[in-house]
């Protein structure tokens, strides 16, 4: 496995480090490296971020400086605090179109400043280096991506390989480890009692005929994947809700138990534009976008979602997942149903009989599950990523 050693020596001294993101599965990714880096003697780290990231950073601890969304007054604001400040090494994360990260590296370049990106999903990997307003692809020192399957979709899609380095998901490793946290459970059994109406504890597999919580994670597939564009599925999260809005009306009489549905906006969606079809609307359901994600997660008895790391996370929680794509389109390549960690669906019928399986017993993981995770949760990813940086500083000042 190309994975970076941890090297000796790199309690090195004065070193500033930028860090900007955009996207919450940006933030999410690296809010464990910095907090590693800030736990370092010498080591200065200064985050800037926009959209998602800022409030995924905040929530955690983070002091992140906000950065405009216009593509000319972040610029101008990047190389203003740059003549105040320079960094000497740059940790980012990654996203489509105009973003922060994008600028920084753009910054970076000109001045000879070591960059590390770190890819936090296991899709469109050229895509995230590709500057929107000249179609250039810009590449910093260093990529990082999660595991091998990673390391080679990534050099299918055009990236060097001599510039990739596979280095783990912290994010996920942090998820894992937050799955029996007291204080998360007891917010989450807060969060389903207010959702069901009435006290309740979390859910267990095989449990009582009480109404049971699904809860459906939607994504910006409307704005992200247009129509007539060659990212096009055929489908939208509208279709996505509708079709397990028909779901949940086949296995409702066949369970003989209520089914409630909770929608989960995606950070990017905005709560005044999104609108159900009318089969949701006719169902009801309760829309869920300030609650965190993994109050959320352990609060449902089965998570639906399309390709979402949130049903990855979902996996990771011991929380049954479904990837449901409706099939009016092509279905979408997805980790979490290769690696075997979620089930899927591409019909209202399948997804019924799915979550039929889900809520009347344990869904374990299968064997090929448990060997991806295996994999995935090995060592400390935060320390590798926040050492690959250190590492390109030290290799920059020798």
């Amino acid at each position: 496995m190309n994975e970076i050693p941890r090297p000796e020596g790199l309690g090195m001294t004065g070193v500033r480090v930028w860090v900007a993101a955009r996207d919450a599965g940006a933030g999410n990714i690296l809010l464990p490296v910095i907090r590693n880096l800030k736990n370092r003697t010498g080591v200065s780290v200064r985050v800037l971020a926009e959209g998602p990231a800022l409030g995924v950073l905040r929530q955690g601890g983070i002091h992140a400086e906000e950065v405009p969304s216009s593509a000319d007054q972040r610029r101008q604001l990047l190389r203003r605090l740059w003549q105040d400040s320079a960094p000497q090494a740059l940790l980012l994360g990654t996203s489509w179109g105009g973003s922060v990260d994008k600028d920084l590296l753009a910054v970076g370049e000109e001045n000879g400043i070591p960059s590390l990106s770190v890819v936090d999903h296991w899709s469109k990997y050229r895509e995230r280096f590709v500057e929107q307003d000249s179609g250039r692809l810009r590449l910093p020192t260093r990529i990082s991506v999660m595991d091998e399957i990673a390391l080679e979709q990534a050099v299918r899609d055009g990236l060097p390989r001599e510039i990739l380095t596979v280095a783990g998901q912290p994010h996920l490793q942090s998820v894992a480890a937050a799955r029996s946290d007291p204080t998360l459970l007891q917010r989450a059994q807060q969060l389903r009692a207010r959702w069901l109406g009435q006290a309740h504890v979390i859910p267990s597999p095989g449990g009582a005929r009480d109404p049971a919580l699904i809860l459906f994670g939607s994504e910006l597939f409307s704005d992200d994947f247009h129509r007539g564009t060659p990212y096009d599925l055929g489908y939208t999260e509208t279709d996505a809700l509708e079709g397990l809005a028909e779901a949940l009306a086949i296995a409702q009489p066949r369970l003989a138990r209520l089914l409630r549905l909770v929608v989960k906006l995606h950070p990017k969606e905005d709560r005044c534009r999104f609108r159900p079809g009318p089969l949701a609307q006719a169902r009801g359901f309760h829309l869920a976008q300030e609650q965190p994600p993994l109050e959320c997660l352990l609060a449902a008895d089965a998570v639906v979602g399309m390709t979402s790391m949130f049903l990855v996370e979902a996996a990771l929680m011991g929380r049954p997942a479904v990837s449901f794509q409706p099939d009016k389109g092509r279905a979408a390549w997805f980790i979490g149903a290769q690696a075997g960690l979620v089930r899927t669906a591409r019909t209202p019928e399948a997804l019924a009989a799915q979550l039929a399986e889900c809520l009347t017993g344990a869904v374990p993981a299968s064997g090929s599950g448990l060997e991806f995770l295996r994999r995935l949760l090995a060592g400390d990813a935060a320390a590798r990523i926040a050492d690959l940086l250190m590492e390109l500083r030290q290799e920059v000042v020798r």
